[in-house]
């Protein structure tokens, strides 16, 4: 399901709802289970323009566990996109306005499944976003600077030469009765790799480039804060561009049916 977020609000793209086969697959040690004791750094040979390490994902999730308002936290994100169309207040991010589409959307896909293959059993509940044990976990950033593709018209041409960014996240659950674990979901928040903020002009897609090699040639042993800290700083970290104001698209691909094997 993909989600046009540009201006007006109610333009929205293509939507549609992807029927997996098979169970989605996960680099990332979840945050509902058992924690990773993972702690070595990614070989030279394998590191590339995204972020996936745990302690520094986690970090920029909920900075303050008690409050997870990371800088890239999904509330934190929506929020800010938000504010310039509604009042804020609600717990659940998609039970804010700018969050009907997509609840709309997702509910009648999942009532059509329902209705044309009688998936009465097995499949994904129609109120998974907005149920209260619902959580979304960040799990990754990805740099998609070569998609410049891109023809949205609420984007300036500069924009639409620079690509994107996309910051992936999972759904889980955590009951009341201590009952945690994944949901076969994941979520691709789509930012123009160019903010729409430049500064004037004093940010140009070669400076965006350039601050994602820069971090890939600092050294390695650098710990989790540290990492973060590069990551964000204003002058020189790829992430610090990222504002939810910016917020371009949201996708959302779930695995909506399941029968569980020896049922036949």
């Amino acid at each position: 399901m993909s989600l046009s977020l540009g201006s007006p609000m109610q333009r929205v793209a293509r939507l549609f709802c992807v029927l997996a086969l098979f169970e989605l697959v996960s680099l990332w040690p979840s945050r509902a289970e058992e924690p990773s004791d993972y702690s070595g750094e990614v070989p030279a040979s394998l590191r590339g323009p995204f972020i996936f390490e745990p302690d520094v994902v986690v970090a920029l999730d909920c900075a303050q566990h008690s409050a997870c308002d990371g800088p890239l936290n999904f509330r934190t994100l929506i929020e800010a996109k938000a504010r310039k169309y509604e009042e804020l207040g609600q717990k659940n991010p998609f039970l804010l306005g700018i969050a009907e589409p997509i609840q709309r959307t997702l509910a009648t896909d999942l009532n059509e499944l329902t209705t044309k293959a009688d998936a009465k059993d097995f499949q994904l509940h129609t109120e998974f976003l907005t149920d209260p044990g619902s959580r979304i976990e960040l799990v990754g950033v990805i740099n998609r600077m070569d998609r410049q593709f891109i023809t949205d018209p609420s984007l300036t041409p500069a924009q639409r030469g620079c690509g994107e960014i996309s910051v992936i996240y999972r759904f889980s659950y955590d009951l009341a009765n201590g009952r945690k674990s994944r949901l076969p979901v994941t979520m691709n928040i789509v930012f123009p790799a160019l903010p729409g903020d430049t500064h004037g002009g004093a940010i140009i897609c070669q400076g965006v480039a350039e601050r994602w090699v820069g971090e890939l040639a600092r050294p390695a042993g650098r710990t989790p804060t540290q990492k973060v800290e590069d990551l964000l700083d204003t002058g020189s970290g790829p992430l610090a561009l990222i504002k939810g104001e910016d917020m371009l698209r949201i996708e959302i691909n779930a695995q909506v049916y399941r029968k569980p094997a020896g049922v036949v």
